[in-house]
Formats: C-alpha cells, structure tokens, sequence
C-alpha cells in the first residue's frame, strides 16, 4: 500500500502484536494520521499495514441500499446518486439529474474501503461516515 493512495482519517487495517495479550497478534481497523502516512512514503511494502476489503457490510455500514439485491446506491442529495456494482470488485457509477434528464458516469473498479472514502470525498467535500441507529457518526 502506498502513502500516496490514502488521506488522512482514511481506514485501514493495522497489526498490533502483544505478547501479554492471550491473542499475541491480530488486526484492527484505525484511521490513517501523519505518522502513518510519513512511515508509509519511507516503506511501502511494511507488513504491518494492510487496505480493508470493501464488502457489502461495509457498504451498509456507510448507508449504502441495496437496490437490486445486486447493486448498492447511496442517495448523496436529491439530484445525485452513487451507485456500486459488484462483480471481481465494486465499479462505481455516478448518476446526476439535469435539464435534461439523469447522466450516468461509470469509473475504474474500487475493491478498498479507502478508496470509497477518497472517491466520496472528490464527490462531496465531506467525509464519508458511517451510518448507526438512523445517525451519520464519523469513524474514531
């Protein structure tokens, strides 16, 4: 994984290892800070740090519907919707209301959950947060 890929807050996954721990070892999902990203520039291939697969949990998790029973959209306003369809990964398709009627653009294929950050964020200038009980929290 590259620094250049991930912005600060994205999530990914982190190997903790805890010899006092009865796991010893496992991985947990935090957020990406300065360090991670300066340590990351110097070493790309440390295998200390891994993306987070972008799964149809995931996708609920970030109030994405599932429209079809194939395909997920998230509703970002009332003339713009972005819509994930899966297949080897997930192929985002951005559909935005105009004069005319509804325009569709589809994108390069996203299998990382940073990667659905990033693209959100290009979308909307905001964060992508995750949805709990009915409420837009951000990750900590």
């Amino acid at each position: 994984m590259k620094a250049t890929e991930l912005r600060i807050g994205n999530l990914i996954e982190y190997k903790i290892e805890d010899k006092l721990d009865e796991r010893k070892e496992w991985w947990e999902v935090s957020k990406v800070d300065f360090q991670d990203l300066t340590w990351l520039d110097s070493n790309p291939e440390d295998a200390y740090f891994r993306p987070i697969k972008l799964t149809e949990e995931w996708l609920l998790n970030f109030g994405f519907e599932d429209i079809t029973g194939v395909d997920y959209i998230l509703h970002i306003d009332v003339d713009f919707k972005l819509i994930l369809i899966p297949a080897d990964a997930f192929y985002p398709q951005i559909d935005k209301a105009d004069d005319i009627g509804w325009s569709s653009i589809s994108l390069n294929k996203i299998e990382y959950i940073h990667q659905l950050q990033n693209l959100y964020f290009t979308l909307t200038g905001e964060e992508l947060t995750q949805v709990s009980e009915g409420e837009n929290k951000n990750f900590v």
